[in-house]
């Protein structure tokens, strides 16, 4: 799976604006448009020895669907490919297990390999946070980032219990 997104603004806001935004949203009457909020751990990969045009990050949607996102940078064009792996696997490429990668039948899977090999890629450091996503139209999403907790990647304890607390994830449509 793959998305490419332009990036227009990224900028930090306060909880009466965003409150706002949420109230405005909630209160249209467009059945076409929808909120949802997900949870989302994310570990992040770097090199110590190169700088890398792309960053690696295993990331688990939910405590669910977990994926390999490769995400690249151009000015403000953002490119995700998302991978699906599973739980046993991420877990197993977090534990320096990786080597199953090389023989995958998924050439990203195998990019990817060779990449940890060639720029000696480690697990750095591990964010957790709700996103919040407003579905405007086909083109057009605002997005949230809230809740956000980033700490070195230490040990793999992605599978555990959520470390935030936050309210119920449920998807709310408008």
């Amino acid at each position: 799976m793959s998305k490419i997104m332009y990036t227009e603004v990224i900028r930090t806001t306060n909880m009466t604006e965003y409150k706002k935004k949420e109230r405005e949203f909630i209160e249209l009457e467009d059945k076409t448009k929808s909120m949802l909020s997900t949870y989302i751990r994310k570990v992040t990969f770097h090199s110590e020895t190169a700088d890398f045009p792309a960053d690696y990050s295993i990331v688990m949607e939910d405590m669910e669907d977990v994926f390999l996102e490769k995400k690249e940078k151009d000015m403000n064009v953002v490119t995700k490919e998302l991978i699906p792996i599973t739980r046993e696997q991420a877990n197993a490429i977090l534990d320096g297990d990786y080597f199953f990668l090389k023989e995958s039948s998924d050439p990203k899977l195998q990019e990817f390999y060779q990449c940890i090999i060639e720029q000696k890629l480690v697990p750095a450091y591990r964010k957790e946070f709700t996103r919040k996503t407003f579905h405007q139209n086909q083109f057009l999403d605002i997005v949230f980032d809230m809740a956000m907790s980033r700490k070195p990647y230490e040990t793999n304890d992605f599978l555990h219990q959520r470390d935030l607390v936050s309210e119920q994830i449920t998807p709310i449509f408008v």
